[in-house]
């Protein structure tokens, strides 16, 4: 939920723009981007931390 509250914050505060459509698509494909990387790091951080917890 961390990763995604950006992107809460953004669709409940801005209103539907129908003039910018593409600046509001490029808008959410970037914030896609960065919240899927941020999800992929999260899950490695976990990944790696289990592992290390099951080393010792």
């Amino acid at each position: 939920m961390i990763f995604v509250t950006p992107l809460l914050k953004h669709s409940l505060g801005e209103e539907n723009d129908t003039d910018n459509t593409e600046n509001i698509t490029g808008y959410w494909e970037e914030e896609l981007k960065t919240t899927l990387l941020h999800l992929a790091l999260f899950y490695k951080i976990c990944t790696a931390m289990k592992t290390i917890m099951m080393e010792i």
